[in-house]
């Protein structure tokens, strides 16, 4: 009994710490826990702002500006060329020398050639942003959204179900830190209980008895 008091008592001052540790992860955690729920709240209003504004303003304004941009180029060849033939006609008529009307044609005709080259460009870019770029963004946030709401709904449970298990957890080691102070009590007062003590003076004497006769009383009185 003394031994089991003795280890008792060895195991208390790791008992002791091992409660305040778990109570000090349980006060960060009453803390960080809605500051945690509360940012991934955020997170996921945010990609769903993001995602609206992107389908109602950036989306259509994209689309459009790459429409534009098709538009605007197409109608500067239609100028140049529109240029070019009047410039041709013009020349027609007039008494300018061969020389000059050749320069001048040839730099109208580089216009239409570089304007049809940016027009060939502009359409592929178009092409581009209409069928590839802007639905792969779109679905980029799609995803994005999505993968933000799962981890809202799984975050939100399992953040609370940590601080629950925390919560069970320091009063578990409560509970047991003062059972086993109860027992070490127990132990000690069972141990002053085993303390024989003789109603009055005398020697003690061990040996067999029969009848309330010490059958061995001859052997030690020798």
């Amino acid at each position: 009994l003394e031994e089991a008091i003795e280890d008792q008592k060895a195991g208390v001052p790791q008992q002791e710490l091992a409660l305040q540790d778990a109570k000090r992860d349980l006060e960060k955690l009453e803390k960080t826990t809605p500051l945690s729920l509360e940012s991934a709240r955020r997170s996921k209003m945010k990609a769903e702002e993001d995602f609206a504004y992107f389908q109602d303003v950036s989306k259509p304004m994209r689309v459009r500006d790459a429409h534009e941009d098709l538009k605007s180029t197409a109608n500067y060849l239609a100028y140049a060329e529109e240029e070019l033939n009047q410039l041709k006609k013009m020349y027609e008529q007039d008494d300018l020398t061969e020389e000059t009307e050749e320069i001048i044609l040839l730099r109208a005709q580089n216009s239409v050639d570089n304007y049809k080259w940016m027009l060939e460009q502009t359409k592929a870019r178009t092409d581009r942003s209409l069928n590839t770029l802007i639905p792969r963004e779109e679905e980029s946030m799609q995803r994005s959204l999505e993968s933000r709401q799962i981890e809202w709904r799984v975050g939100e449970q399992s953040l609370r179900s940590a601080l629950e298990a925390k919560r069970l957890e320091v009063a578990k080691a409560d509970r047991d830190f003062e059972k086993s102070q109860e027992k070490l009590g127990e132990m000690e007062e069972d141990l002053k209980m085993l303390t024989v003590r003789a109603p009055q003076d005398g020697v003690v004497y061990y040996g067999m008895s029969q009848r309330g006769k010490w059958t061995t009383a001859a052997t030690v009185e020798r």
